[in-house]
């Protein structure tokens, strides 16, 4: 059978070969398109060897990537640091492949140098891998693992982060009393104090004040501040909450530059006696890190956590059969949360879920 092609299709063929190629529809076959009304026109012959090349070229075996994964294998995001390390130890090229930052060849490096020289230790030694730079082992070590496609905001190494290489020592984590989380919204800000039994001491919401995003007046944001400390209760933690910054939202930067610039102030008064001391008071939680914990994400979203709280409220005096209680409210907190608004429940919910997710975590170890 002679196949009968415009004169036109020649380019055409080429970028959707092309096209087909660099998706990885490998073995695909042209077709007769339906243009018989130009067949006495264009006879086929010229164009039927170079058909017949590109038919060749594309039924070729795929590249290396190209393969099957085991259908048993699920692609997963991987934030925590042994499960990152556990995933270089354990999967194959084509699993590796699934991740961003990992290419065919880097992947087939990882693998082979894994069975040549032995499984990882620690993540700092898949710099013996030839094409594993510093950078690259960067990225594995404050975001993790993560299947291509996915954008999140990069999670910190130790998911509660301060500036540079500090962290909470675990003599600390072992001795405070009381712990003060903190949420930052664009009126009002949320506290919520709880001590080590996770009986809540304090919870309540109070106004920045005459600050706001698009003002930018260094005295009016730290008198802000200043006053806000002034009215907190005294706590042994402090723990705030890193949020991300959506890059398609550009409309919604000067509020990211509002709430960051809030969290970066309260973080350098709340750690002032660092540079005596050694000591860290304050750190934070990101955003997604809480989420996670309460099942909340959608994809690189978080859901409100306001039904989370009110449920614990709800259940507060009745806990289900061996479950352990997550907070111990007090018996005005019902009437606090309830008499407020959508968005300053959102402040209040937000101060208790970091509470909880900390305790669980950082203290309890019950993640």
């Amino acid at each position: 059978m002679h196949l009968s092609i415009p004169l036109k299709m020649s380019s055409f063929t080429r970028l959707l070969t092309t096209r087909c190629a660099f998706h990885g529809y490998w073995g695909l076959r042209l077709t007769q398109p339906h243009l018989e009304t130009h067949n006495q026109h264009f006879p086929v012959s010229r164009f039927s060897s170079e058909a017949d090349s590109i038919r060749n070229d594309i039924s070729e075996e795929p590249p290396d990537h190209a393969f099957h994964t085991s259908p048993e294998w699920k692609v997963d995001i991987l934030q925590k640091e042994e499960d990152v390390l556990n995933a270089f130890n354990t999967l194959n090229q084509a699993q590796l492949y699934k991740y961003r930052h990992l290419s065919s060849r880097l992947s087939k490096a990882i693998t082979d140098d894994r069975e040549s020289a032995g499984p990882y230790g620690d993540l700092s030694d898949l710099l013996r891998v030839r094409g594993m730079g510093q950078r690259t082992l960067d990225r594995f070590l404050s975001e993790g693992l993560r299947p291509r496609g996915i954008r999140i905001e990069p999670l910190t190494r130790h998911s509660y982060a301060v500036s540079g290489a500090e962290q909470i020592s675990q003599e600390k984590l072992e001795a405070f009393e009381t712990v003060l989380t903190i949420d930052i919204g664009l009126r009002q800000v949320a506290w919520l104090c709880m001590d080590r039994g996770r009986n809540v001491r304090d919870w309540r919401l109070v106004d920045l004040g005459d600050i706001y995003p698009g003002k930018y007046d260094p005295v009016a944001y730290l008198k802000a501040l200043q006053r806000i400390l002034d009215e907190m209760p005294q706590a042994d933690l402090h723990i705030l909450e890193h949020r991300p910054y959506d890059r398609t939202n550009k409309s919604a930067y000067h509020i990211t530059l509002f709430l960051r610039t809030l969290e970066s102030l309260l973080f350098g008064l709340l750690n002032s006696g660092y540079g005596d001391t050694g000591e860290i008071q304050c750190v934070s939680l990101s955003q997604q890190r809480v989420g996670k914990h309460f099942g909340l994400l959608v994809g690189t979203r978080r859901r409100s956590g306001k039904d989370v709280v009110q449920k614990l409220l709800e259940t507060a005096d009745n806990p289900l059969e061996d479950e352990k209680v997550l907070v111990r409210f007090r018996p005005e907190d019902y009437k606090i949360f309830n008499s407020c608004n959508n968005f300053q429940r959102e402040l209040l919910s937000n101060a208790v879920l970091k509470a909880v997710t900390f305790f669980d975590a950082f203290v309890d170890n019950r993640e």
